[in-house]
């Protein structure tokens, strides 16, 4: 009886690992440079024609983004090096986000995806 268990149990990870699926997930990365000395930044297209970069898998290729994101908040942050304020637009989803501090960043937690 042991023996069909183990079998059984066997063919039912084998059956899960083929069959399994990967979550898809981006990264999509905009460039901001200073503007000006109050800490106001410009977004800077890294390919011309573009807004940003978009990788579509850790480690796959990078691509051009075309959308367009309208922020909806001016974070500001003060640059770890120069102490200086600096203005970073975000666009945040609808609702409540659930904060989580880390030493080295920010977690804004939505659980909606």
């Amino acid at each position: 009886m042991k023996k069909q268990s183990y079998w059984c149990a066997l063919a039912c990870a084998g059956v899960l690992w083929i069959t399994h699926g990967t979550a898809s997930a981006e990264i999509v990365r905009f460039r901001y440079v200073p503007r000006d000395a109050c800490g106001n930044t410009a977004l800077v297209p890294a390919v011309p024609g573009t807004t940003g970069e978009r990788q579509s898998w850790v480690g796959g290729p990078i691509e051009p983004f075309y959308r367009t994101i309208q922020p909806t908040h001016i974070v500001t942050f003060v640059h770890a090096y120069t102490g200086q304020k600096i203005n970073v637009p975000f666009t945040f989803p609808q609702g409540t986000a659930w904060l989580e501090h880390r030493p080295n960043r920010i977690i804004y937690n939505y659980g909606t995806y």
